[in-house]
Order: C-alpha cells, then sequence, then structure tokens
C-alpha cells in the first residue's frame, strides 16, 4: 500500500500494541507493525525501520499516522522526520515526544550493576548499583546515574523497566580494553622465539612469517584466529601493524569488520634494510598505501580506519617518510611506528641518519610526529615501546602530544629493557598499553596491565625511597582511557562517558560453567574484587563482549579452538 494513501490514524495504530498511557512501543512490535500494514519488510532496528519509512519522501512519510499519539502534534513529527533524515540530533523538552523518539527512534538498552572505569590516572571510579543506557543502533551512552527509582528512571529517559538486565552480585561493567599495539601477522608464532634481541629477532622469526602474507588465501586462514583472540581477551579498539602486502591487508580489514572489532589498520611500509624476500620499491610503497586507504575509506565501516605504518626508521628511506607524512596530512590519518625499543636499535638508526641527533627527529622531519590537539587535520602519532627516549625527545613528545604505547610483555620477552612509565606520566606525556604480538607472548591487556606494574616495582629497586611505582588504579586507566587518548579516540572510547560509545565487557568472577576463576570472600570490598580480577582473572571472567553496542559473540574455549 501507499503510504501515501493511507489516512485512517485508528486503524493503523490498532495493529501497535501501546500501553494505558498510550505510548510505550516495543521495537519487534513497531517492526512487525510496518510488515502487516505496508506489505514491505524494513529493517530490525527502530531508527532504520523511520529511516526507510521517510525516504519514501517526507510528505509521504508525514500521512503515516504518528499524530494519533497523546499530545504529539503534527508539527512536532514534521520536524522529527526531517531532521532524522537530514541526520540530526534532536532534543525535545515535550515529555511524549521525547518517549515516541526515544522508543521510536532509538533501540535502547540499559543494564544496572557495578560499573568501574576511569576518568583519570589516580584512580577508578567504582559506580555502586548504576543504570547505564546505550543505543543499540549507534553505540552511544544515553545516560548514566545511580539507580533510585525505576519507574521515574523509566519514564525520565523512556525506556522500559521490564526490559533492564540485572547483572548479578559477582559481575561489574568495565569498558572494553584498548591495545595500542599488535602484530597481527606475529600472531602466527605467538609463545616462541624468545631466544635473541630485536634487530636478530626480526630476521630469523618475524620477518620469514610475515612475508608469507603475500599470499591472500594465507592470511585469510590465519588473519581470523588473531582477530578473535584478541577480542576474546576483551580487546575491543586494536591498533593493528599488518605487512607490506596490499591485497592480505585489505583482507585483515574485511576480517576485523566481519568479526566486529574496532580498529586502526597499517599496511606495512618498509624500502630499506629489509631482506630481499620482504621489501618494498618506494614508490610501490607509496601506491600501495594510498589504496589501501582508499579500500579502507571505501568500506565505509564506522569500526575500522586505516593508520599510517612505517614500520621503524631504519626500514624507511627518508623520501618514504616524507611522502607518508604526507598521505598522512592529505587524508587526515592517524600515524604509527616504532622508536627506542632497544639500544642497539638506536645507534643502527642513527647510524643509518647521520644527520639527525635523535631518532624522534627523523620523524618530526617528515611530519610524522603529530596530534589533533596541535593540528586540526591529523588525528595523531602513537609510537611504540619508547623505552630509551631522551629528555629532549620526551619534551618534543609531550609538545607534539605524540602518544606513548608501552608494551611491557614484549619489553622483557625480547630484552629490550624496561619502560619507565612512571616518568612519562609525570612529564605529561600520553601513555596506553600494547601487548605486541608476537614479541609479546599473550594478546591480552589484562596481562599486560599485570606486567606494567610489575615491571615498574622492578623499576623501582634502582631508584631512589621517594620513587612512586604504578599503581593498579594507573595500569587500568592505560588499558582503557589512557589507551584511548594515545590513538586520540578518547573522545569516543575509553570510559563511561555519556556520548561515547559502548565498548564495554561484562566481568563475573565465575567462569564457564560456574567455575570460580579466583576465589572471592564475604570480606572483600568492590575494590578488592576489582584488584582480584586484574591479578588473577583471564579471559573466562569476560562473560560479554559489547563493541559499539552492539553484544559480540564470547566463544567458548574448545569451540574456539576448534575454529
Amino acid at each position: 500500500m501507499d503510504l501515501a494513501q493511507e489516512k485512517d490514524a485508528s486503524n493503523w495504530l490498532i495493529t501497535l500494541p501501546i500501553d494505558e498511557n498510550g505510548f510505550t512501543l516495543h521495537k519487534g512490535a513497531f517492526r512487525d507493525a510496518i510488515t502487516l500494514r505496508y506489505g514491505w519488510l524494513p529493517s530490525k532496528s527502530p531508527s532504520t525501520c523511520l529511516v526507510e519509512l521517510t525516504s519514501r519522501t517526507v510528505e509521504q512519510a508525514l500521512s503515516c499516522p504518528f499524530g494519533g499519539f497523546p499530545s504529539i502534534r503534527h508539527d512536532e513529527i514534521r520536524d522529527l522526520t526531517a531532521n532524522l533524515m537530514h541526520g540530526r540530533i534532536l532534543d525535545y523538552t515535550s515529555y511524549n515526544a521525547k518517549v515516541f523518539y526515544q522508543l521510536v527512534f532509538v533501540s535502547m538498552r540499559v543494564v544496572r550493576g557495578r560499573l568501574i572505569h576511569s576518568t583519570r590516572p589516580e584512580k577508578v571510579d567504582i559506580l555502586h548499583d548504576h543504570l547505564i543506557g546505550f543505543d543499540e543502533d549507534n553505540g552511544k551512552i544515553l545516560f548514566v546515574e545511580a539507580f533510585q527509582d525505576l519507574p521515574r528512571q523509566a519514564e525520565k529517559h523512556g525506556f522500559d523497566p521490564s526490559n533492564v538486565e540485572q547483572l548479578t552480585h559477582d559481575q561489574f561493567l568495565i569498558p572494553g580494553f584498548v591495545d595500542t599495539h599488535i602484530h597481527a601477522p606475529q600472531y602466527f608464532f605467538t609463545g616462541t622465539g624468545y631466544d635473541l634481541p630485536l634487530l636478530q629477532w626480526l630476521q630469523k622469526y618475524t620477518f620469514p612469517i610475515e612475508s608469507r602474507f603475500r599470499d591472500a588465501e594465507f592470511a585469510r586462514q590465519h588473519y581470523p584466529l588473531a582477530v578473535k583472540r584478541s577480542l576474546r581477551h576483551g580487546t575491543t579498539t586494536a591498533c593493528y601493524f599488518a605487512t607490506i602486502h596490499l591485497e592480505s591487508c585489505k583482507e585483515l580489514c574485511k576480517i576485523i569488520a566481519n568479526i566486529g572489532q574496532r580498529a586502526l589498520v597499517g599496511k606495512v611500509n618498509m624500502d630499506q634494510e629489509s631482506p630481499d624476500h620482504y621489501v618494498e620499491d618506494t614508490q610501490q610503497s607509496i601506491d600501495d598505501t594510498r589504496s589501501f586507504v582508499d579500500f579502507v575509506k571505501k568500506m565505509e565501516n564506522s569500526l575500522v580506519k586505516p593508520i599510517i605504518t612505517p614500520r621503524f626508521a631504519p626500514t624507511c628511506s627518508e623520501k618514504l617518510l616524507c611522502e607518508l607524512g604526507k598521505i598522512a596530512r592529505d587524508e587526515n590519518l592517524h600515524i604509527q611506528s616504532h622508536i627506542c625499543e632497544q639500544k642497539a636499535e638506536v645507534k643502527y638508526t642513527l647510524d643509518l641518519f647521520p644527520s639527525y641527533h635523535d631518532c624522534a627527529s627523523i620523524f618530526s622531519s617528515s611530519n610524522l610526529l603529530t596530534n589533533k590537539a596541535m593540528t586540526s587535520t591529523l588525528p595523531g602519532t602513537v609510537m611504540a615501546h619508547c623505552i630509551y627516549l631522551s629528555e629532549e625527545e620526551i619534551q618534543m613528545f609531550h609538545k607534539t602530544g605524540v602518544g606513548v604505547s608501552h608494551c611491557p610483555i614484549s619489553n622483557l620477552c625480547i630484552k629490550s629493557g624496561i619502560l619507565d612509565a612512571r616518568h612519562l606520566l609525570d612529564r605529561g606525556v600520553k601513555i596506553g598499553l600494547g601487548t605486541d604480538v608476537s614479541g609479546g607472548y599473550s594478546s591480552s591487556i589484562l596481562e599486560a596491565i599485570r606486567l606494567s606494574i610489575l615491571s615498574s616495582k622492578a623499576l623501582s629497586f634502582s631508584k631512589p625511597p621517594e620513587y612512586k611505582e604504578l599503581s593498579h588504579h594507573e595500569a587500568f586507566y592505560m588499558g582503557t582511557l589512557g589507551g584511548a587518548k594515545v590513538l586520540a579516540m578518547d573522545d569516543t572510547i575509553g570510559n563511561f562517558e555519556v556520548g561515547k560509545q559502548f565498548d564495554a565487557l561484562v566481568i563475573s568472577t565465575q567462569g564457564p560453567h560456574h567455575e570460580r576463576v579466583f576465589d572471592v570472600t564475604q570480606d572483600d570490598t568492590d575494590e578488592d574484587v576489582f584488584m582480584k580480577y586484574l591479578y588473577l582473572g583471564d579471559d573466562r571472567n569476560i562473560s560479554k563482549i559489547f563493541v559499539g553496542g552492539r553484544e559480540r559473540v564470547v566463544w567458548k574455549l574448545q569451540e574456539f579452538a576448534d575454529e
């Protein structure tokens, strides 16, 4: 039936179950009602239903008798549909219109329980018995407030109180982890090859394995394992290095989008100081990078974005670095690389670039050290490791807003050293955590949190008595909001502030089949349970994973292994 021919409001409303107040509308019923009345099947979400409904022109949509709802004027519906079609966010003071908008246009989900997140490095916020509401369609957090009077709060925010999801006494909600540095192809040999320092390790293990990803079919077979394992460990946002191979890099992006992780993905650039079987022609590297960026942007996937990725200074000519800086500027892209990971690598770098007095200056001269705070065109740069930065380089990072990816697991595994994270925090440098698979043996940011604490304690042995090692609160911050800041995404992810994306983990002290992963006593406070999770927990404690408001599948370990 043509919408323009439908005039009978009462008949249309008969197909919709409404309560005694006349405006409670279940999203499934809304979809069914449209299907029944108009003979076409819209998308599942109410907001998309209305987009499809109004796409038949605003005038036709206005003939649909939304005006039958109490106290909603025809002009409000006209403005509502017009704003929806133009993608504008609405703010209605009329209660009925607000409820109508939220129940019809917003697919809201509400969770009640303990919320734990960071708003600053020094102390986590533990929110006891809170409600958090988020839009399943666009992933935005709509409200966070203490539980008080459920009917009144439901009326205020426009949700059905009977649909509130109640966390159990042994569960709490935390933001998804942010892995600021991980090599997707290296997952292939994770847990092996820790007998050599960096430069020899690259030649013996890394480059031979990464070169195998020239075969796109090989990539299709192995990349899903890396991405799924990362997500299974609670990493809702990852910053990936891929390889130099364009087609395999595209496959990685498609796999990440299909699995539903938020990610920055980099096609690696290497045009010198690399083995013959794993090196690029300079111009081909530039052209492939532009092609890769264009491919990812054309995917139009809100979760997956490209990032400019010179591997590290030794494997990139100055011409290549300068061209990558131009691409980042032209396309408004993030940038990532490695710097000052090992003493031998620092010497190697400066020998190759004798006109520079430190490693950071090499990147700076190519416009690869940037942050959106200092420029309106570039999101920011993240540099991995940074163990041996000079004080001048630290000041440069602070001034330019470059973020540091602290990779404590790999720093120990391949004997790089221990980063003084406290020193960087005190100097105002942004710092997050990276797993650095497979220099690091685990894809778990939770493991990186533990190792960052222990590394800081070990470093304190050689420091003055007043030296303050990292606390577990600061380490958790680095694994969540700190990581988001490093990736210049803290306006979108990192904690539970209203307006950000609902990237979250439901943590349970019990694992699958009611297996208790760690013991909780009746004397334990919420802070005690949180600390026990950080030190004793693992992926079995994650019962639900949300990315962008959508719940992602949490695989049973055996099912994952058999895939």
